[in-house]
């Protein structure tokens, strides 16, 4: 609780204005001198003035500075839309590359086990096995070979 207070207190401190004493005299010159420190005792004229300054609040922007900030904007959302693009391309293509590769690690995957020599089956039109004849194992094997081709580019 207590860093809690010193921090609130910290911050009250920071925020308020801050006063400062300066002076104001004439020399012997007749310059108008202005100090922290109080005058010789040779000055004409003195007075005391308590400077106070509150939080600075940004400068208004010149005429020059506002023509260019709806430029500056402007270029600046052109540069997010064009990267925003790129980085949608490049989501695109790794995307794409990655089912590239899935693509043909199937594809290996199937005519390794085309090539394994156990018997094979697949479901026929009516969902029942069928068994692989050796002929139509040699074309299962040429078409796993062909999409391998195709695939793995």
């Amino acid at each position: 609780m207590n860093k809690i207070a010193v921090m609130v207190l910290v911050l009250v401190a920071c925020t308020a204005s801050v006063q400062a004493q300066v002076y104001k005299w004439v020399d012997k010159d007749g310059k108008v001198q202005y100090s922290d420190q109080p005058p010789p005792p040779d000055a004409t004229k003195s007075a005391i003035q308590k400077v106070t300054s509150t939080s600075s609040s940004p400068a208004a922007p010149s005429d020059k500075a506002a023509e260019k900030a709806p430029d500056k904007g402007k270029a600046f959302e052109k540069r997010r839309s064009e990267s925003a693009e790129k980085q949608k391309k490049d989501d695109e293509a790794s995307k794409l590359a990655q089912r590239k590769q899935e693509a043909c690690d199937d594809a290996r995957a199937n005519l390794k086990s085309l090539e394994a020599g156990g018997r094979l089956s697949k479901a026929d039109a009516t969902g029942e096995r069928v068994f692989l004849e050796d002929d139509q194992r040699q074309q299962e094997i040429a078409r796993a070979q062909n999409f391998m081709a195709e695939s793995c580019k």
